[in-house]
C-alpha cells in the first residue's frame, strides 16, 4: 500500500503539487475488488475490437475529470489505427467500452 502511495503521489503532482490535489487522488487499496480483474480482461478481449490490438496495461486510479472523483479501472489497448479502453468501478461493474 505504502508503494501505491508513493507512485500515486509522483502521478497526482504531475500538473496539480497542492496537497489537496494529492489527497483526493488517493484510495485505500482495499476498495478496489482485485479478484474481478482476470474477468474484467477476458470481456475487455471480447469487447475492445482493434485491428492488430495489443493489451497496454491496467490503470486503477480516480477519475479526475468527474467531481466525486470516483475509483476506476480500466483494461488499455493499443491498436494499428486507434485505441481503446474497457472501463468498470471498483467493485468491476458497469463496464463501459471506448475505441478511439
Amino acid at each position: 500500500m505504502e508503494r501505491m502511495k508513493k507512485w500515486m503521489s509522483l502521478f497526482c503532482l504531475f500538473g496539480q503539487t497542492s496537497q489537496e490535489a494529492l489527497e483526493a487522488s488517493l484510495f485505500d487499496s482495499s476498495e478496489v475488488d482485485f479478484t474481478k480483474i482476470p474477468d474484467l480482461i477476458r470481456e475487455a478481449n471480447e469487447k475492445v475490437q482493434l485491428e492488430g490490438r495489443q493489451m497496454s496495461g491496467i490503470n486503477i486510479d480516480r477519475d479526475r475529470f468527474d467531481e466525486a472523483r470516483q475509483i476506476q479501472i480500466d483494461v488499455n489497448y493499443i491498436g494499428l489505427r486507434k485505441n481503446g479502453y474497457l472501463r468498470a468501478d471498483r467493485k468491476g461493474a458497469h463496464t463501459t467500452v471506448r475505441v478511439f
